[in-house]
């Protein structure tokens, strides 16, 4: 009783350490509020709007704020070109710099920061001035641990700038019909009043792409491109492009560029969204244009890794756009709505993004800001600031806090404890559209080679996989070893089932390791090189047996007594060996000739069967020794255990041996048996090591027996290596295993209530 007590603390021990891993991933998303800062006199008179916005700010205002990553710092951009690193602990200016050595911006001279445009993966910054220049500015943040004390060193460099309109636009500059026209870069001239609102800059490995809009509502585009050469130096050629003509009349009010420079986008004051596509950057071509809501789009930006596309309206609108594939538009891809968000009350003033999850937060002019999350397509917080409006505001790079500025400069300090947002009853059970696919889908991928990646982490293929190698496992082990025990157990002699019986059972002792070593080494490439000989073997044995039958029959009765149906046996195991003979020799044949000498393309063609080396039938194969020898033991136990009085009963009123066995044996037998299969799936379901090293571990959904596929006990073994622990993907693996325990406890709790309803049913024989 004590051993019995202590195996059930154990099991339950575990139970509850595998709940505690998997429990946090269902914790909703959390706030704390940590307080307003008081910045120096050099910027408590701030005020003005935030990157991207279509207005100029006032004199002396600020144009947008970012945090660095350990939320130490914040970094603020003012309309006169200072930038200004605050310490978020006190509020004190640790640094001071002038991005450009012109006088502060002044009423009546001097240039004047328009806009700005954090790029979404790195902290470089796009100034969009008033004389028609786009200034970026690389802040960076250096960390050292002088003294094991953690500090951090903040540096700003701007970089050459780009001068994307210098005076008004000349007549044929306008295009007509939506179709761009373009002159190639000129000399710098004077500046203009005609300068920029807003703009954006993306350095590309052989060049860059600068767009901006003009305070006379025009798109201008300027590119460079750069050509290396061995045999000499690298050349440039800048174009400059005019692109208003695609918006057929709409006030531009937003754009952005992705990250690659592949598409421009620009939002419009009817609630549209217009897109070019950049990847013959001198000759960009339109795209189309997609409505976006009912009211102007306000901000546009695009998240880590210049796929997802998030577009706010001045309706407090929120959504989110990917690139799907269309054969009708150029480029082959247009931007198609993905989700939509939780409606903010005022229009949105900032949009930021994290550069670790596909998170974001977007804050409204009232002081209200939610967080989101794309994958998922859920707002995961919404809560509100006391300020009484919000001019600008930053997301931490981790996405873990949030700063908003307030009409007077003083800085609201949020933290985010939100350590899962990838995870919700849709994103593992349900279809979710990911990046880069055209519509939803069931996938697991749970790493990929960039930071940018967006994890996937769909247990549905996990858990069909599993269901689906143990429904082809079963289906060749069950019939095998039932009938198998059916003939040991009433038609062997018993000095043969005194043989026969142990060595099956020995069977059960096979390490799974060696069972799934052999499947993926040995049977694996031996059924691909002759499934056609397999396929004609199993044919032969098959019509072999049954003409043996069929001669048995109608064979004497003087024949049959010498030869007992025990022995038949003998008769039936040189017959399968010259199957599997004969049908290895025909099987070159048949592809030959009927399969057009590749029965591989002959499947593809002919049914839409794709063939992989290590398939479900190669582990139904392999599983089939796992799970045959503990059906047939208990079945075989069963089977023999029908007392004897039953079956000497049934024989002596005239029945045959074989209508005893069908008629009394098995149903007296039944539950038992019912309960040898329902461990035998059990044991299936569990099986690791034949599944990780027959099936391929694909993660697809297909019934195909041609196919592989990815069991949740295997993925659990090959991803827990790499799992960081306390991480997303170390506790949904945690949730796999619960999952799993989960499925197999229900089983055997339906299989038992079904064994004893069984047992009463047919207790009266």
């Amino acid at each position: 009783m004590a051993g019995g007590m202590a195996i059930l603390l154990a099991m339950a021990g575990m139970l509850v350490f595998i709940v505690a891993q998997a429990a946090p991933l269902w914790r909703a998303a959390r706030t704390e509020h940590l307080g307003t800062v008081a910045v120096g006199a050099a910027a408590a008179a701030a005020t003005g709007d935030f990157a991207g916005a279509v207005g100029a700010p006032p004199g002396g205002g600020l144009a947008a704020v970012a945090l660095d990553e350990y939320q130490e710092h914040v970094v603020m951009v003012y309309v006169d070109g200072r930038v200004d690193v605050v310490r978020l602990a006190d509020g004190a200016v640790a640094a001071s710099w002038t991005v450009w050595p012109t006088a502060p911006a002044v009423p009546g001279g001097g240039p004047r920061v328009m806009a700005a445009d954090l790029h979404p993966e790195r902290d470089l910054w796009t100034l969009a001035l008033s004389d028609g220049r786009i200034v970026p500015v690389e802040v960076t943040f250096a960390v050292t641990y002088p003294g094991g004390q953690r500090q951090i060193t903040p540096s700003v460099r701007a970089l050459e700038a780009v001068e994307l309109v210098s005076g008004p636009p000349p007549p044929s500059v306008e295009a007509s019909g939506g179709e761009p026209l373009r002159r190639e870069s000129e000399p710098a001239g004077p500046a203009s009043a005609t300068g920029l609102v807003a703009a954006v800059f993306r350095p590309l490995p052989d060049g860059w792409v600068a767009a901006g809009l003009t305070a006379d509502q025009r798109v201008v585009l300027r590119v460079e491109e750069q050509s290396r050469s061995l045999l000499g130096p690298a050349r440039a050629r800048e174009t400059t492009v005019e692109l208003t003509g695609g918006l057929e009349g709409r006030r531009p009010t937003a754009l952005t560029v992705d990250p690659a420079g592949q598409y421009l986008l620009v939002g419009d004051a009817d609630g549209g969204i217009t897109a070019w596509n950049l990847r013959r950057r001198m000759t960009p071509e339109l795209i189309g244009r997609v409505p976006a809501g009912d009211a102007p789009v306000s901000r546009l930006a695009f998240l880590l890794g210049g796929r997802s596309l998030v577009a706010a309206t001045g309706d407090g609108r929120v959504t989110r756009w990917l690139p799907v594939a269309d054969p009708d538009v150029p480029g082959g891809r247009r931007f198609q709505l993905v989700n939509e968000f939780q409606r903010h009350e005022a229009p949105v003033v900032a949009i930021g993004v994290s550069r670790r999850t596909k998170g974001f937060a977007t804050m409204d002019a009232s002081g209200g800001w939610a967080v989101h999350h794309a994958t998922t397509g859920r707002t995961q917080l919404v809560r509100r600031t006391d300020l009484d409006a919000v001019t600008a505001a930053a997301l931490a790079p981790r996405g873990d806090g949030i700063v908003l500025v307030g009409p007077g400069g003083e800085l609201d300090r949020w933290t985010i404890d939100n350590p899962h947002p990838e995870v919700t009853l849709g994103t593992l059970f349900g279809k979710v559209w990911y990046e880069g696919y055209d519509e939803p889908a069931y996938v697991w991928q749970s790493s990929g080679g960039s930071d940018a990646f967006e994890p996937k982490l769909s247990l549905t293929p996990l858990l069909f996989g599993t269901l689906k190698g143990t429904l082809y496992a079963l289906l060749l082990a069950v019939p095998v070893a039932v009938m198998g025990a059916i003939y040991t157990a009433h038609f062997m002699e018993p000095r043969w089932r005194a043989i026969v019986k142990p060595v099956v059972e020995l069977m059960a002792g096979l390490p799974s390791v060696v069972l799934g070593m052999l499947a993926g080494l040995w049977l694996a490439p031996w059924m691909e090189r002759h499934f056609p000989g397999v396929v004609a073997s199993g044919v032969l044995a098959g019509a072999g047996l049954l003409v043996l039958a069929a001669l048995w029959a109608r064979f004497p009765l003087a024949w049959k007594n010498r030869l007992p149906a025990s022995r038949l046996v003998l008769v039936a195991l040189p017959l399968l060996v010259l199957a599997v003979w004969g049908g290895t020799a025909v099987g070159p044949l048949v592809e030959r000739w009927f399969m057009g000498g590749d029965y591989r393309q002959w499947l593809l063609e002919t049914g839409g069967l794709r063939f992989d080396q290590r398939n479900s039938l190669v582990v139904a194969v392999a599983m089939g020794f796992a799970v045959i020898p503990l059906v047939f033991s208990i079945s075989e136990d069963a089977l023999s255990s029908v007392p004897g009085h039953l079956v000497s009963g049934s024989l002596a009123l005239g029945a045959t041996r074989w209508e005893t066995v069908r008629r009394v044996v098995l149903p007296v037998a039944a539950p038992a048996i019912f309960s040898a299969v329902m461990i035998g799936f059990g044991r299936a379901v569990g099986e690791t090591m034949i599944v990780l090293m027959a099936t391929g571990n694909t993660p697809v959904m297909d019934l195909g027996i041609f196919t592989g596929f990815r069991a949740l006990a295997a993925n659990v073994a090959v991803e827990m290596s790499e799992a960081p622990v306390g991480g997303t993907l170390y506790r949904v693996l945690f949730l796999s295993a619960l999952l799993l325990a989960g499925v197999t406890f229900m089983v055997n709790t339906v299989a038992e209530m079904v064994r004893l309803r069984l047992r009463r049913r047919l207790a009266q024989l």
